[in-house]
């Protein structure tokens, strides 16, 4: 292991420095005055200065309301911009579904299609010529489209 004599405090008894007389005022039996200081009086304060003042307080409250404002819409924008996301994914699914939709009632809209399912679902099948009954009806019965 490493040797770590830094870390030891070993004190040798014998080895301080002799005690000399504490002279801090160069006489030894001069007594120092103790009276009070008086502190300056505080200096008024001009016009300018204080105008100055108010002129930095005024920034630092723009700079201030600049600051929150910036955050404020930053953080709608962010907040929008997540919603408008979630908007464009929902009308994604809506038209995929739409179009699944659309093409199983193609399918189903198929001639083909709704005889097979005539026939095998429901048990259909095609009248035969003496169940079938042409009736004739005067033109003005009906409708007639495209004419």
């Amino acid at each position: 292991m490493a040797d770590h004599s830094y870390k030891r405090y070993d004190y040798q008894y014998g080895s301080e420095a002799p005690k000399y007389p504490y002279m801090p005022y160069g006489v030894p039996n001069e007594k120092p005055d103790f009276t009070p200081l008086k502190r300056p009086k505080p200096k008024k304060r001009s016009k300018e200065d204080i105008i100055f003042g108010l002129k930095m307080t005024t920034c630092g409250l723009l700079l201030f309301a600049g600051a929150f404002s910036f955050v404020h819409v930053t953080s709608n924008l962010a907040i929008k911009q997540r919603e408008l996301k979630l908007i464009n994914a929902e009308i994604r699914e809506t038209q995929s579904t739409i179009n699944s939709v659309r093409a199983t009632i193609a399918t189903n809209l198929n001639l083909e299609h709704i005889q097979t399912v005539a026939e095998e679902k429901l048990n259909m099948s095609e009248p035969l010529p003496h169940q079938v009954v042409y009736i004739t009806t005067a033109q003005e019965s009906y409708t007639r489209y495209n004419e």
